[in-house]
This record gives C-alpha cells, structure tokens and sequence, in this order.
C-alpha cells in the first residue's frame, strides 16, 4: 500500500512540475443598467392592452380508451378486459396495490400451455418452497 502511495506521490509531483499558475487577472469592466423610459413603458402599456393568453393543457402521455371499445369477458377469477389493440387486461381486485398483467394471445396460449404441461407441477412445488403462499384476508 506505501508502495502505491509514493508511486501517486511521484507522479503527482511530476504534474506539478510542468503546471505553472496564471498570476494573470481578469479584468472585470461594470457597466450600469441603463432605464430607457420610452421603450419600457411601451413594453408595459402592450402587455396591460393584451388579451391574456389562454394556455392549453398539455395532452396527457396516454388518452383513456372509451368503454365502448373496451369488451369485459366473463368466466376468469379476475376482471379481464380485451383491449382495440388486441390484447387482455387481466386485473385482480387488491386494495393494498394494483395487480395486473396485459397479455397479447401468444402469452395467453403460452400460459395455457404451461399450466396444462407437466413442468407447471414441479414449478408449483419450487414457488411454495420459495415462499409462494395464499394472500390473507385482512
């Protein structure tokens, strides 16, 4: 470690010695603020003449998809909502946090897949054993 910190030492002072401080100064000239009374007050009498502005509220990043578009499917233990985009919302009602997922239909019928296949068992298993359990109520 003394070893490193005389060779940063060495090198830190070779640095040094090619670097030489400007003594120069920098010569600051203060001009006063200057009132032209003409412009000023004409820049005034305009703004008070004006109309004021109306400001337009920025669009939002998202717009709201009407419900008419919107198609709410029955029969899933949660709320699903297929979507003009073409896919599905599934949404669990929590109060604590919102819990949800959009799947397009290859995700679906991937999920479908897995659940109906054999490692979906083992899989199971592996999440209890990790601390998957059933939500409380409360």
């Amino acid at each position: 470690m003394s070893d490193d910190n005389s060779q940063f030492d060495e090198f830190f002072s070779e640095i040094m010695a090619d670097h030489t401080p400007r003594s120069e100064a920098v010569a600051c000239v203060e001009t006063p603020i200057q009132f032209i009374p003409d412009q000023n007050e004409a820049a005034v009498e305009e703004l008070v003449a004006s109309p004021p502005k109306t400001v337009e509220k920025p669009k939002g990043k998202y717009q709201a998809i009407p419900a008419d578009q919107k198609t709410v499917i029955d029969g899933s233990p949660c709320v699903s909502t297929v979507y003009p985009a073409g896919y599905v919302q599934l949404l669990w009602p929590n109060a604590r946090f919102r819990n949800a997922c959009s799947l397009y239909l290859d995700q679906v019928e991937a999920l479908e897949k897995f659940f109906q296949g054999p490692g979906y068992a083992e899989w199971k298993a592996k999440a209890v054993a990790a601390g998957l359990k059933t939500r409380s109520k409360g």
